[in-house]
């Protein structure tokens, strides 16, 4: 009986790994391109989540509801969407939340928090136009929502849009190259 060899040499062990490093090398670039991509599409998604959840809390509990850009750390930023935001009831309609206490309530007026959303990675910025740059407020009767949009950009690269209705309704909008 011969023996019979049930392995690989040593020389064709190091070609196998040097055709994988290569293919490797060449997918990396692709790869990232589509996890920004992925993560603004999963960002867009929880903030428009966010945005018709806060308008359906404040029709059914009829309490005015804001979000805005911000952490719980720091409240609310003007301009600051990229680092998450702050969903919350806005009894006298200040439309900010100074950051946010032990309870659960926002410090000042006491707003009950109702969701936080983080903020974007991958090198992503997150920037609304003049309507919604500050946050966004709805109003019991559903009224006096100002239409905005919400772009996700990597760079210069428009990868994705929030669209926000006079009525409050939310839809998303894929990337153009119209350019942040």
């Amino acid at each position: 009986m011969g023996l019979v060899d049930r392995g690989f040499t040593l020389p064709e062990l190091m070609m196998v790994i040097a055709i994988i490093g290569l293919l490797i090398a060449l997918a990396a670039p692709q790869w990232s391109a589509t996890r920004s991509e992925l993560s603004a599409w999963m960002w867009q998604r929880e903030l428009s989540g966010g945005l018709e959840r806060a308008r359906a809390h404040s029709i059914s509990y009829a309490a005015p509801v804001s979000l805005c850009g911000g952490t719980p750390t720091h409240g609310c930023s003007a301009e600051q969407w990229s680092s998450g935001w702050i969903a919350f009831e806005d009894p006298q309609a200040e439309r900010s939340c100074s950051g946010v206490d032990s309870s659960g309530n926002c410090e000042g007026h006491g707003g009950k928090v109702l969701e936080i959303g983080r903020g974007v990675t991958d090198n992503l910025e997150v920037s609304g136009n003049h309507n919604v740059r500050h946050g966004v407020h709805y109003s019991p009767d559903n009224w006096g929502v100002a239409p905005g949009t919400f772009k996700v950009c990597r760079g210069e690269q428009h990868l994705g849009s929030i669209i926000i209705s006079r009525s409050g309704r939310v839809r998303r909008a894929a990337g153009n190259d119209e350019g942040c």
